[in-house]
């Protein structure tokens, strides 16, 4: 969901004959109109160039949303292909909104020209999504299953990007049906704790509701290693959080790898009691390890995702 227009008008444009009403955008309320000499929110001024709309936002819970068939082969310790809900269509899932402006009344430019609304509804021509747009898409190739896993990684400001495949296009989903991911690379995370964070998209089920799991996982765990081992992350600061599917794939990478995260932080899960022990029984060790690393990062491995 959108947040701000930006219009650029080509002239200064004052800012004492701008209102909310000068302005309307499709299905949404107007709260601000400002000139500003930047394309950014908040940064109002008497003139500018740019047309700063502001609009409301609905902060809503999503549903747990039914996700398409699985396949793949499942891991021993698991009886059965994956299950879920019926197919959804990742084309019914839009990265982000389409907005469409009208201009309601004449505005003053600068020099005294009258600006009049003009006929017909603007449309963007081009999209920002603040912090989801600093993460990097890559593919990793897990050698082991010849699986290609596709993920989102963002890096800290002071490093290089890092990838372990080439860029793909089609993988930033998961940054944009919630903030899950994205919330530890804000601007305000970032400046008291900084970090990488890495999201992986999947094309199929990892864990279904009878608990059967595909070869996915695997290449995650190879993922996480392979990110640990030629970025600067401290090992023994992993961390992992997730919703519904994620969550449950974030148990069934600790399982085999009980010391892997020093945390996790799971919800709208649910799990198998029987190989729970393992992971509880190093819940109060890792942390501890974590004063003997030199290494300046840690990880967030977020499974907040859609098929």
């Amino acid at each position: 969901m959108f947040a701000t227009v930006v219009l650029s008008y080509g002239l200064s444009v004052e800012s004492t004959t701008l209102d909310t009403t000068s302005f309307s955008v499709d299905g949404r309320q107007v709260t601000a109109v400002y000139a500003s000499d930047t394309p950014q929110k908040g940064t109002p001024a008497d003139c500018g160039p740019y047309v700063i709309i502001e609009l409301r936002t609905e902060t809503a819970l999503q549903a747990d949303r039914p996700m398409g068939a699985g396949g793949g082969r499942p891991m021993e310790r698991r009886a059965g292909p994956p299950t879920r809900g019926p197919q959804d269509s990742r084309a019914d899932l839009p990265y982000a909104d389409t907005v469409w402006v009208t201009q309601q009344e004449p505005i003053l430019a600068a020099d005294g020209q009258t600006i009049a609304p003009q006929t017909g509804k603007i449309t963007a021509v081009s999209t920002r999504v603040l912090v989801a747009d600093d993460f990097t898409q890559g593919v990793f190739t897990h050698a082991a299953t010849g699986i290609n896993l596709r993920y989102n990684l963002y890096t800290p400001a002071d490093r290089q990007p890092s990838a372990c495949g080439q860029e793909r296009k089609d993988t930033r989903h998961t940054l944009l049906q919630g903030n899950g991911a994205i919330v530890w690379a804000t601007p305000e995370w970032q400046a008291k704790h900084p970090c990488y964070g890495v999201a992986p998209q999947f094309d199929q089920i990892t864990v279904g509701d009878n608990f059967s799991t595909t070869d996915d996982l695997d290449a995650c765990l190879a993922l996480i290693d392979s990110l640990i081992a030629h970025c600067d992350i401290d090992p023994y600061r992993v961390y992992t959080t997730g919703q519904s599917m994620g969550s449950m794939s974030s148990y069934e990478l600790m399982y085999p790898r009980p010391h892997l995260c020093a945390a996790a932080m799971l919800g709208a899960r649910q799990r198998n009691p029987a190989v729970m022990s393992s992971v509880a029984l190093c819940s109060s060790l890792t942390p501890c390890l974590s004063l003997f690393s030199p290494l300046p990062y840690f990880l967030v491995f977020s499974f907040y995702f859609l098929l």
